[in-house]
């Protein structure tokens, strides 16, 4: 979202695939600028940074540049009846919201071999600073 700073939600209705059963599953949400809360059915599933709404304390924050992947604990997740996914986001500065990779339902082992096709390649000042933190 161009020029927006606060809060927002999305919200998505859905029934899983039957595929889903008996596996553990994560919840890709991409990358959200800045922080966010995810809940599945009305409970918490996970979250990035602190929901504040007092920007000056995300100034130094890379939450940004984080690809959020929630486990969803067993038994969460229904099958073949409708579920809803729900997405707080908070933005303190410039553009907000999911701005950049997938966003979708995957099982434990797809996530791991996509993540080990799509390792991020570190910054050497990236090294550097997070030696000083």
């Amino acid at each position: 979202m161009k020029d927006y700073d606060g809060f927002a939600w999305y919200r998505c209705r859905f029934r899983p695939s039957s595929g889903l059963d008996g596996k553990t599953v994560i919840l890709l949400l991409g990358k959200i600028d800045d922080v966010d809360e995810a809940f599945l059915n009305g409970e918490r599933i996970g979250r990035t940074g602190a929901m504040d709404s007092r920007p000056e304390r995300l100034r130094t924050s890379n939450d940004f540049k984080k690809l959020r992947a929630y486990t969803i604990p067993g038994g969460l997740l229904k099958p073949a009846e409708e579920n809803v996914i729900a997405v707080r986001v908070f933005d303190a500065w410039l553009h907000g919201g999911i701005y950049d990779g997938p966003v979708g339902l995957i099982t434990r082992d797809a996530y791991l071999e996509w993540k080990n096709r799509h390792r991020e390649k570190k910054n050497p000042w990236d090294i550097l600073k997070g030696l000083f933190e």
